[in-house]
């Protein structure tokens, strides 16, 4: 299927990107053999961009009530109180540096990656890497899916490139049948089940579908099915 080119253009949406491949790249990391360094450069191109990304509109609106208030003191309206300077805000601590180029070295690590024996299209949908379909067809959709169990907390991971909004199904213990769990808005999603598994783990298995306008399109996810404690702790 033919895709539009994969690397977000736009400030925010790049922001955006980082901020996922941070929070996301590190459950893949021992199926793509990634190095711990790799890893920690990708924490810190996102640190130092969204440092950036903050402080740009920091000094956007700093801008904006410097030029205001010189205004009104150049030639503004008698009388007006100008006892209150603009001040510019506190840029916060500094990020540790990092090379220039970070998006070319984001799509180098992107390159290794998908050249590894044991990536699969799911991962690189999960991890962003892959633009949207074009022309899109709503009945052919299914979603990808990764699930990962810590404590109490349950964290879906799915993709977002051609559909941003996705329902849970679950299907606990014993069920014969799935019920309506709440629905996604982003790539991952993380929730706790308000059940007591009375110190022991039950299966739950965890499906995806697809929504756009309300309506639930395209076919089911695979089934994920894991070990749950409400009390947080591992189940062997």
């Amino acid at each position: 299927m033919a895709r539009r080119n994969w690397m977000p253009r736009s400030i925010p949406a790049r922001a955006k990107f980082l901020e996922h491949l941070d929070q996301n790249l590190i459950h893949y990391k021992d199926d793509l053999n990634i190095k711990q360094d790799d890893l920690d450069l990708v924490h810190k191109c996102n640190l130092i961009y969204q440092y950036f990304v903050k402080n740009k509109k920091n000094m956007a609106s700093f801008m904006k009530a410097f030029n205001s208030y010189f205004n009104e003191l150049n030639e503004g309206k008698s009388g007006k109180n100008m006892s209150v300077l603009p001040k510019l805000s506190d840029f916060g601590l500094d990020p540790e540096l990092v090379p220039s180029n970070i998006f070319g070295f984001i799509s180098e690590l992107r390159g290794i990656l998908m050249r590894h024996g044991n990536y699969l299209e799911g991962i690189g949908l999960a991890l962003m890497f892959y633009g949207a379909e074009i022309n899109f067809k709503k009945d052919k959709y299914k979603p990808t899916i990764k699930v990962i169990v810590r404590g109490k907390k349950i964290k879906i991971i799915t993709s977002v490139i051609d559909v941003k909004n996705h329902q849970i199904y679950l299907k606990i213990g014993k069920s014969k049948g799935y019920v309506i769990g709440e629905r996604m808005g982003s790539a991952t999603f993380e929730f706790e089940l308000p059940i007591n598994t009375k110190n022991v783990g039950i299966p739950i298995s965890i499906m995806l579908i697809g929504v756009i306008h309300d309506k639930e399109i395209g076919d089911y996810s695979d089934s994920v099915e894991i070990l749950y404690r409400s009390d947080g702790k591992p189940s062997y």
